[in-house]
Parts: C-alpha cells; structure tokens; sequence
C-alpha cells in the first residue's frame, strides 16, 4: 500500500509504503514529496518559492564599516571647514 501524509496546507509531507496507516496517512497512487492536494484530488506542483536575498552577517559588517568610514570623512570635513573660519576669524 501506497500512504502519503499531508500538511494543514494540503502539502504532501510524506510518502511511504506500508501494509497499515499510520496516523494522519491515507492511501494514495499518486502525490509526490511537496506536491499540494487539490479538492479534486489531484496533485500539482507548487509554484516556485522566490527567495529574497539577504547579506551575511560578513557583507553586512563590510557595508557597516564603509558607512562609518563615509562618516568620519563627512564629520573630518565638516571639523576641518569650522577649524578653517575659526583660523580666519582669528
């Protein structure tokens, strides 16, 4: 005998054969590992999961350290104008 287990999303989440079901299986002939049953009993294919791209913790301390760096320039620069007009109006 053929026992799929699925999901509360319809999902199948396990195939195996076996002479008994075992808890939550049902007999089935088809349904394939993370195929989603559908009310007609069919089973398709999920469409594909985008994933969305996150930085490591490595890229996110290199981007973090070059924005500090950015900064420091932008608050030398700003230390350097006023030491400037100081100098002047001295």
């Amino acid at each position: 005998m053929r026992l799929i287990k699925m999901n509360s999303k319809n999902e199948v989440i396990s195939l195996r054969y076996g002479s008994s079901i075992v808890g939550g299986e049902i007999e089935s002939e088809t349904g394939e590992i993370g195929q989603i049953r559908l009310g007609d009993g069919t089973f398709i294919n999920p469409e594909p999961k985008t994933v969305k791209y996150q930085e490591t913790l490595e890229e996110k301390i290199e981007r973090l350290e070059r924005q500090i760096q950015q900064d420091n320039i932008t608050n030398f620069e700003v230390l350097a104008t006023i030491y400037e007009e100081l100098l002047m109006k001295g």
